[in-house]
């Protein structure tokens, strides 16, 4: 019977292990598509692709173009279009695979711009007037033990840049003005800190007014200017030099008498983690 020396059995593991882990690709590879240009209009590609059992995205919440299925999409925007309109670029992928959790990410032109990590069997990132250029969007696993086909769309959606978006207000019997609420988060493609939110956790400095939140490696510190409506956002990167090395599970707690904000990272060991706090 023949025989494999060990040099080519490394070779044919090697093989093995490139075609595992390389990046895929979906089908179609890429589409084009234009942003619409008149309010009402929608615009949508789609593709479908199948990610391969792993967890490359565990670590990050997010994924690398190693190990992803990756799908390409041109988009261009015609100068002027955002004079008038406001356009979101909801990215969307979606799986019927059941106990299989995949992460989405979306980079522009080779860096990323935001990612999903929901753990449903559908993940979304949105993006408001998005700028022309070549997206890449990566499906890869946060905890898949099967290969899984999944759904991807990119449906975008022109609204009047006069129309005021505004949640609907309750019904009840309260007095006074309706509530009204606003999301803020860090655009990270400028301030370069707050894409990843794996196990966050959120608490105000009572004293200050600061919001504190941490995720993953990051603290992050808000600062809201109430003078105007939404108030005016300030985001700082406030990470220690403890808690922004490694983590078993981030907690963050505030005291509600001192104003007093703790910042930890629980590390392997029983009882064991790394705390930092902030009076400001």
């Amino acid at each position: 019977m023949p025989s494999f020396s060990s040099s080519v059995r490394s070779a044919i593991f090697s093989t093995f292990l490139f075609c595992s882990f390389s990046a895929l690709a979906s089908e179609p590879a890429s589409n084009d598509i234009a942003v619409p240009t008149q309010a009402g209009q929608t615009a949508t590609v789609e593709w479908t692709g199948t990610v391969l059992p792993g967890a490359t995205g565990a670590g990050t919440n997010s994924c690398m173009d190693t190990g992803s299925d990756s799908h390409t999409i041109n988009l261009t925007v015609q100068p002027g279009t955002y004079d008038s309109l406001i356009v979101s670029a909801q990215f969307h992928i979606e799986w019927d695979l059941e106990g299989q959790d995949l992460v989405l990410t979306v980079q522009l032109d080779g860096s990323d711009v935001a990612s999903s990590d929901g753990g449903e069997p559908e993940e979304n990132v949105i993006l408001e007037n998005p700028v022309t250029g070549e997206y890449t969007v990566l499906s890869c696993q946060f905890a898949v033990s099967q290969p899984t086909d999944y759904r991807g769309t990119l449906t975008l959606t022109a609204v009047s840049s006069d129309v005021e978006i505004a949640p609907v207000a309750g019904s009840g019997n309260a007095a006074g003005a309706a509530p009204r609420f606003h999301n803020y988060a860090p655009e990270y493609p400028k301030v370069g800190f707050g894409m990843f939110g794996g196990e966050s956790t959120l608490d105000v400095n009572h004293k200050t007014g600061s919001i504190f939140y941490i995720g993953f490696l990051e603290t992050l510190r808000l600062r809201l200017d109430e003078s105007t409506s939404p108030a005016g956002e300030t985001w700082e990167l406030k990470s220690g030099t403890l808690n922004s090395k490694t983590t078993s599970d981030p907690i963050l707690v505030g005291d509600p008498d001192t104003g007093r904000i703790f910042a930890q990272q629980l590390i392997v060991g029983e009882g064991q983690s790394l705390t930092e706090y902030t009076d400001d």
